[in-house]
Protein backbone atom coordinates (compact mmCIF):
# COMPACT_ATOMS: atom_id res chain seq x y z
CA UNK A 1 0.00 0.00 0.00
CA UNK A 2 1.45 3.14 -0.89
CA UNK A 3 0.34 6.73 -0.18
CA UNK A 4 -2.43 7.67 2.56
CA UNK A 5 -4.74 4.89 3.60
CA UNK A 6 -7.43 5.77 6.18
CA UNK A 7 -9.76 2.77 7.62
CA UNK A 8 -9.10 -0.26 5.26
CA UNK A 9 -10.87 -2.61 6.44
CA UNK A 10 -11.41 -6.39 4.70
CA UNK A 11 -8.72 -5.87 2.07
CA UNK A 12 -9.56 -9.32 0.64
CA UNK A 13 -7.23 -12.62 -0.60
CA UNK A 14 -4.90 -11.87 -3.75
CA UNK A 15 -3.26 -9.21 -5.18
CA UNK A 16 -4.34 -6.53 -3.21
CA UNK A 17 -3.07 -3.06 -4.51
CA UNK A 18 -3.53 0.69 -2.89
CA UNK A 19 -1.96 3.74 -4.06
CA UNK A 20 -2.61 7.32 -3.31
CA UNK A 21 -5.28 8.74 -0.53
CA UNK A 22 -7.78 5.90 0.03
CA UNK A 23 -10.25 6.62 2.70
CA UNK A 24 -12.84 3.31 4.44
CA UNK A 25 -12.82 0.99 1.63
CA UNK A 26 -14.85 -1.43 3.34
CA UNK A 27 -15.03 -5.57 2.16
CA UNK A 28 -12.86 -4.31 -0.91
CA UNK A 29 -12.46 -8.41 -1.96
CA UNK A 30 -9.91 -10.60 -4.77
CA UNK A 31 -8.06 -9.22 -6.85
CA UNK A 32 -8.97 -5.46 -5.85
CA UNK A 33 -6.34 -2.67 -7.80
CA UNK A 34 -7.49 0.87 -6.50
CA UNK A 35 -4.87 4.25 -8.19
CA UNK A 36 -5.57 7.35 -6.64
CA UNK A 37 -8.53 8.87 -4.38
CA UNK A 38 -11.57 6.54 -3.23
CA UNK A 39 -13.32 7.29 -0.46
CA UNK A 40 -15.94 4.59 1.15
CA UNK A 41 -16.00 2.22 -1.95
CA UNK A 42 -18.13 -1.09 0.07
CA UNK A 43 -18.33 -4.03 -1.41
CA UNK A 44 -16.54 -3.70 -4.16
CA UNK A 45 -15.61 -7.42 -5.13
CA UNK A 46 -13.85 -9.62 -7.36
CA UNK A 47 -11.42 -8.33 -10.17
CA UNK A 48 -12.08 -4.73 -8.92
CA UNK A 49 -10.35 -2.06 -10.96
CA UNK A 50 -10.27 1.57 -9.54
CA UNK A 51 -8.43 4.02 -11.13
CA UNK A 52 -8.84 8.09 -10.27
CA UNK A 53 -11.74 10.00 -7.49
CA UNK A 54 -13.88 7.23 -6.47
CA UNK A 55 -16.67 8.54 -3.72
CA UNK A 56 -19.37 5.45 -1.92
CA UNK A 57 -18.99 3.33 -4.50
CA UNK A 58 -21.78 0.65 -2.70
CA UNK A 59 -22.08 -2.89 -3.61
CA UNK A 60 -19.60 -2.63 -7.06
CA UNK A 61 -19.91 -6.01 -8.38
CA UNK A 62 -17.53 -8.73 -9.87
CA UNK A 63 -15.09 -7.30 -13.00
CA UNK A 64 -15.73 -3.75 -12.18
CA UNK A 65 -13.08 -1.33 -13.59
CA UNK A 66 -13.59 2.39 -12.43
CA UNK A 67 -11.82 4.83 -14.27
CA UNK A 68 -11.85 8.92 -13.62
CA UNK A 69 -14.49 10.38 -11.04
CA UNK A 70 -17.26 8.22 -9.57
CA UNK A 71 -20.18 9.58 -7.40
CA UNK A 72 -22.23 7.30 -5.50
CA UNK A 73 -22.21 4.09 -7.87
CA UNK A 74 -24.45 1.84 -6.28
CA UNK A 75 -25.03 -1.33 -7.36
CA UNK A 76 -23.94 -1.86 -11.27
CA UNK A 77 -24.05 -5.50 -12.06
CA UNK A 78 -21.08 -7.93 -13.52
CA UNK A 79 -18.41 -6.83 -15.86
CA UNK A 80 -19.58 -3.29 -15.26
CA UNK A 81 -16.84 -0.69 -17.15
CA UNK A 82 -17.50 3.23 -16.17
CA UNK A 83 -14.82 5.89 -17.49
CA UNK A 84 -14.86 9.52 -17.24
CA UNK A 85 -17.30 11.06 -15.24
CA UNK A 86 -20.34 9.50 -13.79
CA UNK A 87 -22.37 10.87 -10.69
CA UNK A 88 -24.87 8.12 -10.65
CA UNK A 89 -24.34 5.05 -12.19
CA UNK A 90 -27.59 3.15 -11.72
CA UNK A 91 -28.82 4.37 -15.22
CA UNK A 92 -26.51 2.01 -17.11
CA UNK A 93 -27.23 -0.57 -14.32
CA UNK A 94 -30.86 -0.82 -15.20
CA UNK A 95 -29.20 -1.02 -18.82
CA UNK A 96 -27.72 -3.62 -17.95
CA UNK A 97 -30.21 -5.66 -16.38
CA UNK A 98 -32.32 -5.26 -18.97
CA UNK A 99 -30.14 -6.44 -21.42
CA UNK A 100 -29.36 -9.60 -19.27
CA UNK A 101 -32.72 -10.10 -19.96
CA UNK A 102 -34.19 -9.37 -15.86
CA UNK A 103 -36.20 -7.55 -14.68
CA UNK A 104 -35.71 -3.94 -13.36
CA UNK A 105 -38.78 -3.03 -12.84
CA UNK A 106 -39.92 -2.48 -9.93
CA UNK A 107 -42.89 -4.60 -8.70
CA UNK A 108 -46.06 -3.40 -7.15
CA UNK A 109 -46.62 -3.65 -3.23
CA UNK A 110 -49.10 -6.64 -3.31
CA UNK A 111 -51.63 -5.14 -0.98
CA UNK A 112 -51.85 -2.08 -3.06
CA UNK A 113 -53.15 -4.32 -6.12
CA UNK A 114 -55.90 -7.19 -5.32
CA UNK A 115 -55.44 -10.22 -7.23
CA UNK A 116 -57.86 -10.39 -10.05
CA UNK A 117 -59.88 -13.95 -10.02
CA UNK A 118 -61.69 -15.38 -12.59
CA UNK A 119 -65.15 -16.95 -11.57
CA UNK A 120 -65.94 -19.72 -13.23
CA UNK A 121 -69.60 -20.00 -15.08
CA UNK A 122 -71.33 -22.87 -13.88
CA UNK A 123 -71.86 -25.78 -16.94
CA UNK A 124 -75.01 -26.48 -17.98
Amino acid sequence: MEGKVDAVVVIGVGEDRVEGEVEAPIDTEVGTTVDGGQEKAVNTYIDTTIEGEVKAAVDTGVGTTVRGDVEEADQPRRRTTQYVRQKNVQEKSKVFLRRSKMKAVEKPDVNEQPRKTRVKKPSQ
